[in-house]
């Protein structure tokens, strides 16, 4: 039997085996024989396993209970190690030697996101007749709080379940015999929003753990570090120029100061050894001289402006003294000797 999960829907996965429905039905959830000890202690691995008594539950009426377990992770990972899971079965519809339907809820808490959602399994087994049964199983992944990796870890629960129905399909088979029908893929419970599809197996597994999450915790870990080293580098180098343009501006505001410009830099960058004071002192010299070659330019406009001063007021000033003569000589008694044009010179 060969099927397929597609991400977003749930699937019909028909097996008939060698066995009437009542003994297949203990196969599945009767934890105890030798079917169990080589499954689920010896070819899964699972430690601790527990189950509880099937009691009537208080709302429903139904047979239910309890069954936890711990699973080996990859070794591969290096989150964690194991995971602890917790399942809740459900018998919706118990006809011995007719028909049996097993709803099975299985969460792993303490994972990361493990409480964000759970793995829902419905068992349908059906009798066939002439010692057969039928063995039907949906598998949906059920969200209860949303995260920006719900489709990631959507696809990565549906290849752990391929991977565990697998497992449990051989072990139905080595134990009972039987053969394979083609798959019937059931209506879809969600919308088609992703059409990739993943190879699944050939038979249901009572209890189903998340490995997606320690399989790729260091992953997550590593992302989210890379992530937080990129922001960090990048806040660094944004400091930087933020100082350096404050740098900038101190020395602007200080360019006509060079004493000033030199203790800017020194509070700045704090020369410690002989060759940073070396440095220091060569710069403090360098813009000593270029204030000096300022000061000597400003010195050097300033002379010519006070030389063509003097020249406008002596052009000013001899043009004077040519009215006061030429309207003397044109007055009575223009005859002036010489000591009365000296005396006139004093005044």
């Amino acid at each position: 039997m060969s099927a397929s999960l597609t991400f977003g829907s749930s699937l019909w996965i028909p097996q008939v085996v060698n066995c009437d429905e009542g003994k297949l039905f203990d196969l599945i959830f009767e934890y105890q024989g030798t079917f169990f000890d080589n499954f689920v202690k010896n070819d899964m691995k699972y430690m601790e396993v527990m189950e509880a008594e099937w009691e009537d539950d208080s709302t429903t009426g139904r047979p239910t209970r309890m069954c936890t377990y711990t699973k080996p992770l990859k070794k591969n990972s290096v989150g964690p190690t194991e995971a602890p899971v917790e399942e809740k079965q459900v018998i919706l519809k118990g006809e011995r030697g007719k028909k049996h339907v097993v709803l099975s809820e299985a969460r792993t808490p303490t994972l990361p996101y493990g409480d964000y959602f759970y793995s829902q399994c419905k068992f349908c087994i059906t009798a066939e007749g002439g010692q057969k049964s039928r063995l039907r199983i949906t598998a949906e992944v059920i969200w209860e709080k949303s995260t920006f990796l719900k489709g990631y870890i959507t696809r990565s629960t549906y290849e752990g379940i391929d991977t565990q129905l697998t497992a449990l399909q051989h072990a139905i088979q080595k134990e009972v015999g039987g053969e394979a029908s083609a798959p019937t893929k059931a209506k879809d419970t969600a919308a088609p929003e992703v059409e990739e599809q993943k190879k699944a197996s050939r038979g249901p597994l009572p209890i189903i753990v998340y490995e997606w999450v320690a399989q790729h915790f260091s992953l997550m870990v590593l992302a989210i570090m890379l992530l937080s080293f990129w922001f960090m580098i990048t806040n660094l180098f944004l400091l930087h120029r933020a100082s350096s343009l404050h740098s900038a501006l101190e020395i602007w505001q200080t360019s006509l100061d060079p004493a000033g410009i030199i203790e800017v830099l020194v509070q700045r960058y704090r020369p410690n050894t002989t060759e940073e004071w070396v440095d220091l002192l060569k710069l403090q010299r360098d813009l000593y001289a270029s204030q000096h070659e300022r000061v000597v330019t400003h010195l050097s406009k300033l002379d010519d402006s006070v030389t063509g001063m003097q020249e406008t007021l002596r052009m000013i000033a001899n043009s004077g003294f040519d009215v006061v003569n030429t309207a003397i000589s044109s007055g009575p008694g223009a005859t002036l000797d010489g000591a009365a044009l000296l005396h006139s010179d004093e005044l």
